[in-house]
């Protein structure tokens, strides 16, 4: 038997999804499953870190700070859970996510408003409507992912 052997999977989608994908495959000319696999690969590449069952604490705020709000709200993640998803397994406290910024990655998913006031107590700078998933991603990836100058000097 092949190594690439294709499995066929069944998928609910409701119509307006189902017609989006008739109108960009009609568009590029091509068939419908060629569609699906496109972003099927897409969402993946995207998901990386998630796929590697080695990535934990701060290595998954890059994931979350571009596609927290969606995650948290298509999977049901609570900081509970999240907690769990980025602490369980860490070794190093450098590589911890605190609790505080767990609660901001869950929040994400709910209405703008939760988020406003705990960004801007938190970032100590005004926070206006529709930049406050915004600040939020530049804060994870700040905090968490890059380098100071200062830090490189040190080193």
């Amino acid at each position: 038997m092949a190594k690439n052997k294709k499995q066929i999977v069944s998928l609910r989608l409701d119509k307006p999804d189902m017609n989006r994908i008739k109108e960009i495959a009609a568009r590029v000319h091509s068939k419908e499953a060629d569609v699906y696999r496109f972003a099927l690969r897409l969402g993946l590449a995207r998901l990386a870190p998630l796929h590697d069952n080695r990535a934990r604490g701060s290595e998954l705020i890059p994931v979350f700070a571009e596609y927290g709000s969606e995650l948290t709200s298509s999977f049901n993640l609570d900081s509970k859970r999240l907690e769990q998803l980025f602490n369980d397994g860490v070794i190093e406290k450098a590589g911890l996510v605190s609790e505080e910024d767990l609660e901001l990655i869950a929040l994400s998913a709910t209405p703008e408003t939760y988020l406003y006031s705990r960004l801007r107590s938190l970032l100590g700078r005004s926070v206006t409507r529709g930049n406050a998933l915004e600040l939020l991603c530049e804060y994870l990836l700040n905090k968490y992912t890059f380098v100071d100058e200062d830090d490189t000097a040190e080193s």
